[in-house]
């Protein structure tokens, strides 16, 4: 039957060809043997009719044997055949009208081509057990489909509405032979699986069926007798689907453990298949046993692989993944069966199993020897498996079970007995809470287990043991696991799982309490915080000795924190302001309450806020508030009367510099002569301890010297000490600004710009020490500076852009402008630079570029990348390295410039760098120069948090570093980009050496360094306060109320970021921390994906593809598409998820930087990222995305046009947070493939195994179709409150002892692991498909039209063709979305060059391209397509055919072209035109013409007698036409733009 089935079908091809040509009334097979004579006339006549037999018959192989198909009509089974056969005489299977007008036989080249057979598996090519499963289901797994069956209204089930449906597109008849035959189901389900759902690494199709079937009779028995029952109970149970496959392909679980569970699962599954339940609830009931049993089989493998003898280091890490792989699939399938009965036990063994994870990381692994790990695993797992997380008794038991041999005197094995009751407390009894689980209850926590967290809190070497309550030794008690239970306590608190109030009976309980609180207010803004009050204040200032209950004690410390935060706030403002001018202010920030605090007779009060300025601002901001009236600071306790006022004091740093005892001897022999008649020393000073001793003696005290004499007297030294040219420059230059030499470009009263003076000389030392440093040669040699590269500073926006833009590839258009390539990086299409002014050709075809482009390596960037110092290099970052690196560096460069411009006697050198930078004189320079360095010293305090003069030491610190150890010393000169980036390694290492433990190096040094006058008056002005400021005060014992009032930095997330990235080697000790710290700006995004994807999904719904236009779109609001296109009942939530979608909107979008590669974002304004929609860049006030706001913002498209921007912003939202998600992701792969591999000692059967990153063919694709339970469960959700300042106040690393405060530091390891395993256990990368919606009028906005011959070779419909396809497109509708499809057609082959991997072919019909292409639904192609079309049009029509739509549709846009352009042209014109029209490319040329005369020929506002071949030249987009020489060798030059219009109508009569 099917071999008589395929002759018919032969036989139709060849009747459909039988008719001769009208060109030339020649038959097909005469045509060929024509053309190609094989021996005599009838010998090739009977060769061409075997060729067009075989083409054909090629033809119907190609087209049946999709998936191979065909074999399902050649098995011998009896009831596949028939079927086949049947499906194969169905239409919407076969049909063959369609069928034989594809059939291009008979063109040359006469023999029978070769065609790839179609195979749309997505696992790999599939083998189709089912026949024509490939069509039937494309139609029902159809995403449209399954929502239209769900809005059947009627209480019919989902598969008694989709049968309905299935007659409807089948017939009834068809649908009761496809149910009818036994068996045939499991082959459906098999091509289902293959061609319709999504690879899952570690799970084969085969398997996966078997998963399907297990699913699927559970949830209806009869799912596998019936198409309808089948793909129903498919779409109730996607998520149970996709959750039942990712646990039974986790590659972490053993092959073999998964296998059985299928195996077991498949028995059960068989069992079940033979009993009907009854009702709905009957079958929720069978489900919730299902998860259940796979849950449980999961557990039990678990559990008894945890107990196996043969477990080491590497299997029993391996088995710990388990945990966080599983966790999100296991908590899904669990919360299906919260109201079961075995619910409970289930919780209680995975909350085990969690708990020997923890036991395996903190004890069994670092503690245990491998003969000993498998007797105390099998004795923790008898108490893991039975825990009672809220009971004291369980963790008595668990702490005796591990503390079980070993040596209770160690404290180190202690300590992490002490580690496993922290993760116990915080992920086990408060897990759900904390966030580390999603299963569990908050039932009431036993009181004995929290009388026992607060014996942990409180204990200290003074506490009694209280047997009852006693779990741990004292040794094994560190402040993490105080901040722990502090932490879960005051929470647990809140929500009411705990009903009492903590006790806090000791010091230590009290500080770690009071911490709490602070840190937790640190990170709030002091303008939002409104719970400050006078009840706070007067609490505060009750001495310790007055709270007397628990209550009291925890409101009495909230106060204490309320008031330290306050006073925080206050003293970071007073850093920022000028204080002596504006003295009203000081007492204006205050806030009122806070003032009743500070204006009293509470001394601690008022030494924090002493001690903030102190810590934050350096001593000079203490001494500038001393300086004001008392009235204004009463809280600055001293004699204000003895203050040496207006002198400027500076710590002098050569005295480290430099050996001490010989810098104190020239320091007093340079006072000696220059305030007497001292002779000058014999000494042999060293240039650079003289110049140091000159700044010091002469430049800080020269207001008390006698200029004449000092000048005299130095320059006489200098000369004795035979100092070197470039020595005795910087000496005449320090005294000549001593003196008066040089004009007043310092202030003298300010400390910075002496402080600036002080660097500029440390650098001259420096500049002699090391000639040829590269600082040195700029100093000497400032004319280089136009030609040398200057380590992180030299920069080029280009080149940082395309180091963060990822995967794409850069290229130079010909006039040098960049653009990029998505994809795999090679061009695939053609298009025009869009830069202003621009509009040369770029892109390419086939991975081939058009002339002229280039793409940008390595060395391109280099080239790009410009020597020289510019005015924006003094401000412009780069990402070579951290903010201290860059402007510390700057600091120094701007520093020898401005000395440069003070020293070089020889004005000429000094021009080319003047020139640079756009300057006129030397002072000019100067002057600029030391206002960026006054900068950039305000810019390092505020970074590291401290005061001027103590970012000033820094600054020395890292020029004694230096050169001490001689940093960059053989670098005068840095010519390239290598040459300057071995010299910022260089650096960067020195300066991370100098800042590592910085504040314990600066209060070392307070102590070391010689003071100035100021600060010595002001030591003595405060009297026994200077001590207390410093808390370098005798407090053998200080008392609680000292404690409790000590200075301490609190922990902030700027200072860990600051403190991480000061750190050296972090980046790749801790990639996890790493790529969050960097990703986390934006991580709270990735929770918005669900949100802008559910937004999507209803405007998809409501504007079909080419329903409006751009310009209809700007009208319409996101409310009126609601109201005017939904019905009522579906309104609120319409509206809910348009106010969730606004929200994450205009809380996204700052995030955006830029739209277009290097263009910024044109709807942020201002340094904090203000949303204005209105484009007019507003810092306030602005237009944010609400239910006012046009659609346009909402709908996701991709087009050129001028709108562009506005359409992109979802999109670069959703590509924002794809990445984000993916980068921290990976790095959380990349830190636990390299745990297993780092120190493993496997047994002897036992094998590390690497865990792969997953590839992106291995990541399930997601879409705005996507349930967004599935898509919420893989997304990070993230709150910086919530998820990460808690672990940093946990772990981090901060004594409670008096004077200590300000030393703090973190646990970068334990602040990793625990993100690993709360935020991105058990999450995995998300691949988000886009879909971007097609705009009515695209086609030609974007130039898609005029370039469609680019893509496909066009040729015109025939007259004949397009009179009955008119005959046929019977209304004005039909019309009109038979135009919108065409319009979406062409804009998707215009938009796809750059991705398409193979040349699209004209020959294709465009019903074919439409419905398995671009995936329209076959209803809605059917009720606008007609039968010619379908037996004609081919894509290589579609640019006449969508002109005549258009032209039918609107009437012809030609009718408005202006009378003037319409002159005929005259004979000899007429002539030139014919005889050079036949080397015009006209599929190119004519819809170039059409463009022009539509777009600027219909108002007569050019020159009619311009040369039209200059005119096109202009406006051609899409093609360069004065490359092509068909153009530049035959366009007449003669035709003029009036004779446009007739020369355009004179071409299509060519055609």
């Amino acid at each position: 039957e099917f071999v008589e089935f395929v002759e018919e079908l032969i036989v139709k091809i060849l009747e459909y060809h039988r008719e001769p040509a009208a060109s030339n009334n020649l038959h097909k097979h005469v045509q060929m043997a024509s053309a190609d004579l094989a021996g005599s006339l009838r010998q090739s006549l009977e060769l061409a009719l075997h060729t067009m037999i075989l083409q054909s018959l090629a033809h119907c192989i190609l087209t049946l044997d999709t998936n191979f198909n065909i074999r399902n009509a050649l098995t011998p089974e009896e009831t596949l055949s028939p079927l086949w056969m049947k499906l194969a005489r169905a239409k919407m299977c076969f049909n063959p009208e369609t069928f034989v007008a594809q059939a291009d036989i008979g063109e040359p080249p006469f023999s029978v081509p070769t065609h790839e057979v179609p195979n749309t598996g997505r696992h790999g090519p599939v083998m189709s057990q089912f026949p024509f499963s490939h069509k039937i289901c494309d139609m029902l797994n159809d995403p449209q489909l399954q929502s239209k069956v769900r809005e059947v209204e009627g209480g019919k089930s989902l598969q008694e509405k989709l049968h309905q449906t299935c007659v409807s597109i089948f017939g009834e008849d068809m649908m009761n032979s496809l149910d009818s035959f036994e068996g045939l189901h499991h082959r459906y389900l098999h091509d289902f699986i293959s061609m319709q759902t999504s690879p899952i690494p570690g799970l084969s199709v085969e398997r996966k069926q078997q998963i399907y079937e297990i699913v699927l009779v559970t949830a209806n028995p009869t799912a596998l007798q019936s198409i309808a029952g089948l793909q129903a109970t498919i779409w109730e149970n996607e998520a149970r689907l996709f959750a039942f496959c990712s646990l039974l392909s986790c590659p972490v679980i053993p092959v073999a453990v998964r296998t059985d569970i299928i195996e077991s699962l498949l028995v059960q599954s068989t069992a079940r298949s033979e009993q009907t339940p009854e009702g709905e609830e009957a079958i929720q009931e069978r489900l919730m046993e299902l998860d259940q049993c796979l849950v449980g089989k999961i557990f039990a493998s678990m559990w008894d692989r945890f107990a196996d003898q043969a477990l080491n280091e590497v299997t029993l890490q391996l088995w710990a993944q388990e945990i966080s792989a599983t966790n999100s699939d296991v908590t899904y399938l669990l919360s299906t069966s919260s109201s079961s009965s075995r619910y409970d036990s289930l919780v209680q063994s995975y909350v085990g199993l969690q708990l020997s994870s923890i036991f395996l990381q903190e004890i069994a692994q670092p503690f245990i020897t491998q003969q000993e790990l498998p007797n105390k695993v099998v004795q923790f797992r008898k108490v893991a498996q039975n825990c009672m997380v809220h009971s004291f008794p369980y963790l008595r038991s668990l702490v005796a079970t591990i503390m079980y041999g070993l040596n209770a005197e160690d404290v180190e094995a202690t300590q992490r007995v002490g580690n496993f009751v922290r993760r116990y407390v915080q992920e086990i009894v408060f897990g759900q809470q904390e966030g580390f689980t999603q299963v569990g209850n908050q039932s009431s926590v036993d009181p004995a287990l929290v009388k026992a967290f607060e014996w942990i809190i409180n204990a200290n070497e003074e506490t009694t043991v209280d047997p009852s309550v006693h779990i741990l030794p004292l040794h094994a008690i560190d402040t993490p696991l105080r901040r722990v239970l502090v932490h879960c306590l005051v929470r647990a608190m809140e929500s009411g799982v705990i009903k009492s109030t903590i006790q806090l009976t000791t010091t230590v309980g009290r500080q770690i309490y009071l911490q709490y609180w602070e840190d937790k207010l640190a990170e709030q803004s002091v303008s939002d915080y409104v719970s400050f009050s006078e009840a706070d204040v007067q609490l505060a200032k009750l001495p310790s000795t007055h709270p007397e209950t628990p209550v009291d004690w925890c409101q009495y410390l909230q106060s204490i924190a309320r008031c330290r935060f306050m006073i925080q706030s206050y003293t970071k403002t007073l850093i920022t302001m000028d204080v002596k001018e504006n003295s009203q202010k000081v007492l204006d920030r205050m806030n009122p309450h806070l003032a009743s605090l500070l204006f009293t007779d509470h001394e601690l009060s008022g030494l924090l806020a002493v001690k903030h300025l102190r810590n934050r601002g350096g001593i000079d901001s203490v001494i500038d508030l001393m300086e004001l009236p008392e009235s204004i600071t009463p809280w600055i306790r001293c004699n204000r009367e003895i203050l040496a006022q207006g002198d400027v004091s500076l710590a002098d740093p050569f005295s480290i510099v430099f050996d001490k005892q010989e810098y104190d001897a020239l320091c007093k022999d340079i006072r000696l002569v220059t305030t007497s008649d001292q002779d000058i020393p014999s000494v042999p000073y060293k240039p650079q301890q003289f110049i140091s001793g000159l700044f010091s003696q002469v430049f800080m005290n020269s207001k008390h010297l006698k200029a004449d004499k000092t000048k005299s007297v130095i320059q006489k030294w200098s000369s004795s000490l035979q100092m070197s040219e470039r020595a005795l420059a910087i000496s005449n230059w320090l005294v000549s600004i001593s003196t008066g030499g040089l004009p007043a470009l310092f202030d003298r009263t300010s400390s910075r710009d002496m402080l600036i003076v002080q660097i500029m000389t440390h650098l001259a030392n420096n500049a002699l020490s090391m000639p040829d440093n590269w600082l040195a040669s700029l100093l000497w040699y400032p004319e280089r500076a136009g030609i040398m590269y200057f380590p992180f500073i030299t920069t080029n926006v280009f080149a940082e852009a395309v180091a963060a833009s990822g995967s794409v590839g850069w290229y130079l258009c010909p006039k040098g402008h960049p653009y990029s390539v998505g994809g795999c990086h090679l061009p695939m299409e053609m298009s025009v630079c869009l830069h202003p002014g621009c509009g040369a050709q770029i892109g390419g075809r086939n991975h081939v570029s058009v002339r002229g482009v280039r793409k940008i390596n390595q060395q391109e960037l280099d080239d790009l990348t410009k020597p020289g110092y510019s005015l924006e290099d003094a401000m412009t970052t780069t990402s070579r390295g951290s903010m201290f690196d860059g402007t510390m560096t700057r600091l120094f460069v701007h520093c020898t410039l401005a000395l440069a411009s003070m020293i070089t006697a020889n004005k000429k050198k000094m021009k080319p760098t003047l020139e640079s930078l756009r300057m006129k004189s030397p002072n000019d320079m100067t002057s600029y120069m030391v206002g960026q360095a006054r900068v950039n010293i305000t810019t390092l305090q505020n970074f590291m948090e401290v005061g001027e003069s103590d970012a000033g030491l820094v600054a020395h610190l890292v020029l004694r570093h230096f050169c001490k150890h001689k940093v960059a010393a053989d670098s005068s000169y840095i010519p390239t980009l290598s040459a300057m980036r071995s010299i910022e390694r260089q650096m960067k290492l020195a300066m991370e050496q100098t800042s590592a433990g910085i504040r314990r190096k600066l209060r070392s040094l307070s102590g070391e360094l010689q003071q100035g006058s100021r600060i010595s008056s002001a030591c003595t002005a405060l009297g026994k306060n200077w001590e207390l400021i410093h808390e370098t005060d005798s407090q053998p014992s200080p008392t609680l109320d000292i404690l409790l009032w000590r200075y301490r930095e609190p922990v902030t997330f700027q200072h860990f970021a600051r403190v991480f990235a000061a750190r050296s080697g972090t980046t790749e000790r801790f990639p996890l921390l790493a790529a969050f710290l960097r990703e986390e700006s934006r991580l709270h995004m990735i929770k918005y994906t669900a949100d802008i994807l559910a937004w999507h999904r209803i405007l998809f719904e409501i504007f079909p593809p080419s329903s409006i236009s751009r310009e209809q779109a700007m009208n319409i609001t996101n409310a009126q598409a609601i109201e005017q296109n939904l019905p009522k009942e579906r309104q609120i939530e319409a509206f809910k998820v348009l106010h969730a979608y606004c929200i994450a909107f205009n809380e996204c979008l700052p995030m955006v930087e830029r739209i277009f590669e290097c263009e910024p974002n044109p709807f942020i304004s201002g340094p904090k990222g203000v949303v204005d929609l209105s484009g007019a860049r507003q810092t306030s006030g602005g237009t944010q995305m609400s239910e006012d706001c046009s659609v346009n913002f909402s709908l996701p498209s991709m087009v050129r046009g001028a709108n562009d921007a506005m359409s992109l912003c979802t999109v670069k939202l959703l590509e924002l947070m794809q990445n984000a998600q993916g980068e921290v992701l990976n790095s959380f792969t990349n830190r636990t493939g390299a745990a297993l591999l780092k120190n493993e000692k496997p047994g002897p059967c036992d094998v590390p195994v690497p865990v792969e990153t997953p590839s992106d063919a291995e990541v399930p694709s997601m879409s705005y179709m996507t349930d967004a339970k599935i898509l919420r469960q893989q997304l990070i959700v993230y709150d910086r409150q919530e998820d990460f300042m808690p672990l940093l106040q946990i772990f981090s690393i901060q004594s409670l002892d008096y004077g200590q405060g300000m030393y703090l530091d973190y646990d970068f390891e334990k602040i990793e692991a625990a993100l690993a395993n709360t935020l991105v256990g058990g999450k995995m990368p998300v691949k988000l498909q886009i879909r971007h919606f097609q705009y009515h009028g695209d086609v030609k906005n974007a130039g898609h039209l005029s370039e469609l011959h680019l893509r496909v070779p066009q040729k015109p419909l025939t007259p004949s063709v397009l009179e009955a396809i008119w005959k046929e497109v019977d209304t004005r509708d039909r019309l009109m979305k038979l135009m919108r499809q065409v319009e979406m057609c062409i804009s998707f082959i215009g938009s796809i060059g750059s991705t398409a991997q193979t040349e699209i072919k004209g020959h294709t019909f465009l019903h074919e391209y439409v419905l398995n292409t671009l995936l329209i639904e076959r209803i809605i192609w059917e009720e606008i397509t007609t039968q010619t079309i379908t037996q004609h049009v081919q894509l290589c029509h579609l640019q006449s055919f969508y002109m005549e739509l258009e032209e039918k549709m609107y009437g012809s846009p030609l009718d408005k072209v202006e009378e003037c352009y319409r002159a005929f042209m005259d004979e000899d014109l007429s002539k030139e035109v014919r005889e050079h029209s036949k080397h015009f490319d006209l599929t190119c040329l004519i819809p170039i013409l059409r463009q022009f005369l539509v777009q600027q020929l219909c108002e007569s506002k050019w020159d009619v007698d311009a040369p039209l071949k200059e005119y096109l030249t202009f406006v051609s987009a899409s093609v360069d036409l004065e490359d092509l020489e068909w153009f530049t060798e035959h366009f007449p030059a003669s035709l003029q733009l009036k004779h446009t219009y007739q020369f355009y109508y004179h071409l299509l009569t060519m055609v």
